[in-house]
């Protein structure tokens, strides 16, 4: 075969041209595939009494059933919102629309709602055959996750509420709630609207819905204190949350609960609310074994809890900010994504949640860094990675001047070792001007909640104003704490003799040039990750942490772990609750 050069050039470009073109379509599949796989498949189930109900299904895993609002629906509610695909990565998400809505059946008789709508749950886990699910439900659907509850708690794996709760029944204490807000919140007349347009609606349906003759304290009989499954709520501060997890706060075994600041009932469900109700389920999801408590008595007779979670591996100490507790940790995917390699540990700080709560200023000061220590002596562990945000990078810092030979790693959050010289305080580049909006919203989100009765209150950390207070106090010698600061930010410290790998993760709105100025100086092996867009806040608490920060982290840990994590290093099992 004989080829001019131009006729050469003619079939390659052709065959380019070609080339593009496959691509192109192979692209377009890929994406297609990719978008198809996020389109849920649809179901019917009859119940026994005969009504049809539809549902929708995506994903694999365990099991997750979604239960919408009044006049609601599964796809408005659940997809249109972007919560069952971001469940879908981990879990079987089932979507259920419920009687008198969307494609299900809609009676207009009012016997066929009430304690029906719950038992129509039961019914689709029967037609699939599903055991044990974890269940949620948003507003009304939280009423239906009660009555779940309290019938079939042995087919439940997690319950949680969104917009929702178990509301106070006793007299006594419903007059000794705490008042809620009573503004609307920002967002929610045109949340309304969208509501309105949802489609098959049936007002006839609804109206026998609302009439079915339920007796007096039938809906909100339940005897909390006998449900034993981990419970969460999640509520917008407009939303008269007091009202709706007081009692829960009181009674529950294992409760979580989170205050969006921004957030009334309509407008509640968004990423925040996402990712909280993500970790939650990956949490206690089975075949995870839930994170396990212990307790050991400081030298000075504090007693101090922490949490643990993975079996083997290097122990990493992660160490909470100021005013929160350890279960940050547990909520903001941080511990998931170690516990596979490492022994992740999380210490309620003195005077932080299930720790004890001196009020006495002199319980603090240095103090609450050598906690850590003892924690690592009580463990049996010689070394450990250690991660602190805010006052834990405090704690940190005070590690890497009192303890260096405890530390493998170093990671601070939202906190460094500031320059000292005056001179090269100069020297520091300006940082990024603004502020994240979002800040003061995590940073209340992140707040562990007052304790407001004598009762202990069960469940994670509660807030002890007086004991922080005193905190705040301690008497530190002339000159060590800078105007404004809780504890001592410019410390004394030959960076140059720190020879273990430091990190620093930083949000762009967090002065990071001003807070890792010095230890870009002075360090031998520092990296910092900016965390765009963020805060101080906002790039770590729960529901609003970076995406970057997770994947940071892990790299940062793993990388610079010993060769062997399942040596004589390996943190001992805590001591059981």
């Amino acid at each position: 075969w004989h080829y001019s050069r131009d006729t050469v050039s003619h079939r390659l470009q052709s065959a380019s041209r070609l080339f593009h073109l496959l691509s192109s379509v192979f692209l377009l599949l890929c994406v297609a595939v990719a978008a198809r796989a996020q389109e849920p498949s649809h179901g019917w189930v009859v119940a026994p009494d005969g009504v049809k109900l539809h549902y929708l299904e995506l994903g694999q895993g365990s099991p997750v059933i979604l239960i919408h609002g009044y006049s609601g629906d599964a796809q408005y509610r659940w997809f249109a919102s972007g919560v069952a695909q971001e469940l879908a990565h981990n879990h079987h998400v089932l979507a259920l629309d419920c009687r008198g809505h969307g494609q299900s059946d809609k009676p207009h008789d009012p016997s066929a709602y009430g304690p029906r709508m719950a038992e129509d749950v039961i019914a689709l886990m029967d037609h699939l055959g599903i055991e044990r699910a974890h269940v949620h439900g948003y507003s009304m659907g939280g009423g239906i996750v009660t009555e779940l509850l309290d019938r079939h708690q042995d087919r439940i794996i997690t319950a949680s509420y969104g917009g929702s709760g178990v509301p106070e029944v006793d007299p006594g204490w419903i007059a000794k709630l705490p008042p809620d807000r009573d503004e609307k919140a920002p967002g929610e007349e045109q949340a309304l609207r969208r509501v309105d347009q949802i489609p098959n609606y049936d007002e006839a349906a609804l109206r026998a819905l609302r009439e079915y003759p339920w007796k007096p304290g039938q809906r909100d009989h339940i005897d909390l204190e006998r449900v034993k499954v981990p419970v969460l709520a999640i509520n917008g501060a407009f939303d008269k949350p007091n009202q709706k997890i007081t009692r829960m706060k009181r009674e529950l075994e294992t409760f979580w609960s989170y205050v969006l600041p921004d957030r009334g009932h309509l407008t509640t469900v968004g990423p925040e609310y996402t990712k909280i109700l993500a970790s939650f389920l990956d949490l206690y999801d089975p075949g995870t074994p839930p994170p396990e408590h212990g307790w050991f008595t400081a030298h000075d007779g504090v007693k101090l809890h922490y949490w643990a979670v993975g079996k083997t591996g290097t122990p990493v100490v992660l160490l909470h900010g100021f005013t929160g507790s350890a279960d940050m940790w547990l909520m903001n995917g941080v511990a998931a994504a170690l516990r596979a390699r490492h022994r992740v540990l999380a210490l309620d700080c003195r005077g932080h949640g299930r720790s004890d709560k001196p009020h006495d200023p002199m319980r603090y000061g240095l103090q609450i860094a050598d906690d850590t220590i003892e924690l690592l002596d009580h463990l049996g562990a010689e070394k450990a990675h250690v991660h602190g945000f805010s006052l834990g990078g405090w704690i940190l810092a005070q590690l890497l001047v009192r303890h260096p030979e405890r530390l493998l790693t170093a990671a601070f959050v939202g906190h460094a070792v500031l320059e000292v010289d005056p001179e090269m305080v100069k020297a520091v580049p300006p940082d990024y001007p603004g502020v994240d909006s979002r800040d003061p919203k995590a940073r209340e989100a992140a707040r562990a909640p007052i304790e407001l009765e004598a009762r202990k209150v069960k469940g994670p950390g509660v807030r002890d104003d007086e004991a922080l207070a005193a905190a705040r106090a301690y008497p530190w010698n002339p000159g060590e704490k800078g105007e404004g600061e809780i504890f001592p930010s410019r410390i004394p410290i030959d960076l140059a003799a720190v020879k273990i790998p430091v990190l620093a993760l930083m949000g762009t709105f967090d002065f990071p040039n001003l807070k890792t100025h010095r230890m870009w100086r002075e360090l031998d092996d520092f990296q910092m990750v900016r965390l765009p867009d963020r805060g101080h806040t906002s790039g770590v608490a729960p529901g609003y942490i970076s995406p970057e920060y997770v994947p940071a982290t892990v790299r940062f840990i793993d990388g610079n772990d010993p060769p062997s994590d399942h040596g004589p290093n390996a943190a001992a099992a805590p001591s059981a609750n």
